[in-house]
């Protein structure tokens, strides 16, 4: 399914025909998709796992990917955020915060179905947790890249992973 929302926003951008007005939609375009992708590969591991463990690291390699340097939706992001001010663009980011914490609830209520996720978590709170590390993320390595951060500085997807699983875990309360 998540496949599927993946190669329908990858045909909107294929067919798209642009027009000097249409750069936000392409901007909401490329950064949904990024999400569909992690969404995806969620997926993939869900099928393949009996636990948390594969999901939890598909979705801490995915927040990884996305919060590099060079990801074309991170540097999209980090330009909305610097206009949020100019019309429109408060939508589109109100958007993307929607959608990314519709996908992180999405996520932690499939591992409480599935029984790898205590119900006892509040999951809206957990993925609005997920979501504000991530967006966390986007700014600290904007401002590493800038600053010419070492290796020992980074935050890696082992990193990224314990925390998540720390608020799973219900240590985020």
């Amino acid at each position: 399914m998540a496949a599927c929302r993946f190669f329908a926003v990858q045909r909107q951008l294929e067919n798209f025909v642009y027009k000097p007005t249409d750069g936000l939609y392409i901007g909401e375009l490329i950064m949904a998709s990024q999400l569909e992708v992690i969404n995806a590969s969620f997926h993939l591991a869900v099928e393949q796992s009996s636990n948390l463990t594969g999901p939890l690291l598909a979705i801490a390699e995915g927040l990884v990917q996305l919060q590099q340097k060079d990801s074309v939706a991170n540097q999209i992001l980090t330009y909305l955020l610097s206009q949020k001010d100019k019309p429109g663009i408060a939508v589109v980011l109100q958007q993307f915060h929607e959608r990314s914490t519709s996908v992180s609830l999405y996520w932690i209520e499939t591992g409480q179905r599935e029984g790898v996720i205590d119900r006892t978590v509040d999951a809206r709170k957990a993925a609005e947790q997920f979501v504000m590390l991530s967006y966390g993320m986007c700014i600290r390595n904007i401002m590493l890249a800038e600053a010419g951060s070492s290796p020992a500085r980074s935050f890696e997807k082992e990193d990224f992973y314990q925390f998540m699983l720390l608020i799973l875990q219900g240590g985020g309360r």
